[in-house]
């Protein structure tokens, strides 16, 4: 437990409990920061992990709670980073990887941009999930959002993306592969991409009605390559 802490600087816990089956539960209810790799793989392969309280946390730094949780499966409840403001590269990349037992709607109902490999492969496999939101988010660096719900099988709730205007190189990649009976996935303020930014985004997914900004967004360019590979979808506009 971290109670009365409120930031986690530089390296302060990186790898610090790896693989340790003794780590049952992880509470930051009053963390408000975690600095660059201060979180990162601290409890990563904890596989008797089953309760985490996070707080108001606001700003996560470099690569601040990348590997974090990864591999532990009996990770339960519902997490959210609803008061969350800044986060920097990496910063949650990979953090639930492989956690199979989260549920809940991932919500980032204060963050407006996602830097390079932000949320790359944050909820890969993550299968008792059921959505996310991401009402402010403007942008999303190269790589930002690389596989982040790969293997998502149970993401039943709408997603919006109702302020995204710009997705960079690889942003949304397999963002969304082998997602089953997702919701309806919106798009509608998009008017920038760059070099695949869409590549194979729903490839092997089976989504609802799927908005993707004005009508000629994706036409004729590598940057959507690949969008719907294997998909199945109620309507596209």
């Amino acid at each position: 437990s971290c109670n009365g802490i409120v930031g986690l600087a530089d390296n302060s816990l990186l790898a610090k409990f790896v693989g340790n089956a003794n780590v049952l539960s992880i509470s930051l209810p009053s963390v408000t920061t975690i600095g660059s790799e201060g979180f990162a793989s601290c409890v990563r392969d904890c596989t008797n992990l089953t309760t985490l309280t996070i707080g108001n946390l606001q700003s996560i730094g470099y690569n601040g709670m990348r590997d974090c949780f990864r591999n532990c499966p009996s990770l339960t409840g519902s997490i959210s980073f609803a008061s969350l403001i800044t986060l920097g590269d990496g910063g949650l990349a990979d953090t639930f990887n492989g956690c199979t037992s989260l549920e809940g709607n991932m919500a980032f109902s204060l963050l407006t941009s996602i830097g390079e490999e932000s949320l790359s492969r944050t909820f890969y496999n993550c299968t008792s999930i059921t959505g996310a939101s991401f009402p402010n988010v403007q942008t999303i660096g190269p790589y930002g959002m690389q596989l982040t719900f790969y293997g998502c099988t149970s993401l039943e709730n709408d997603i919006d993306f109702t302020s995204l205007t710009s997705v960079g190189n690889y942003g949304l990649t397999e963002a969304f592969e082998n997602c089953v009976s997702t919701g309806d996935i919106s798009f509608p303020s998009l008017t920038t991409l760059n070099q695949y930014a869409f590549y194979k985004t729903f490839k092997n997914a089976d989504i609802g009605d799927l908005t993707i900004g004005g009508s000629s967004i994706l036409n004729g360019t590598y940057q959507a390559s690949s969008i719907l590979e294997g998909a199945t979808a109620k309507d596209t506009t």
